[in-house]
């Protein structure tokens, strides 16, 4: 069975951040054939954010995580969803499509723990940690 676990902009920024292949741990952490998602509007976000940046280690952090997404699924954004914050959006799509979200928002754990989406986060530099539990 496959995992699907959608990805936080933040998230995808760990590999650049602290040389976590968050591709190869998460699916030794969830110990399962994982499908990697990312929204649309998470994708504006990165997008927007380097058009915006100048140089410097922010700019390649984010030149990174734009590569990291070759290798997931982008799934377009519901037009229902299209008006709200991309973090309401993740949380939506997540309980929706029974994912996990990985992120390291700390708002946005705790508000998807409250509605009982499992969340993937990093803890120290090399390593992640499931809260809740995954449904496959």
């Amino acid at each position: 069975m496959t995992q699907v676990v959608l990805l936080d902009t933040n998230f995808l920024l760990l590999p650049a951040q602290c040389g976590l292949d968050i591709f190869v741990e998460t699916e030794r952490t969830l110990e399962t054939r994982v499908r990697f998602v990312v929204l649309s509007s998470s994708l504006s976000e990165i997008d927007s954010k380097m058009t915006r940046l100048t140089g410097g280690v922010e700019l390649r952090q984010f030149r990174i995580a734009r590569e990291l997404v070759r290798k997931c699924d982008v799934i377009e954004v519901d037009p229902a969803l299209a008006g709200l914050a991309v973090d309401e959006q993740l949380l939506v799509s997540a309980r929706s499509m029974g994912a996990v979200l990985a992120t390291n928002d700390d708002d946005l754990r705790q508000r998807a723990r409250a509605q009982g989406v499992p969340v993937l986060t990093a803890r120290g530099h090399k390593r992640l940690m499931l809260d809740g539990s995954a449904v496959l």
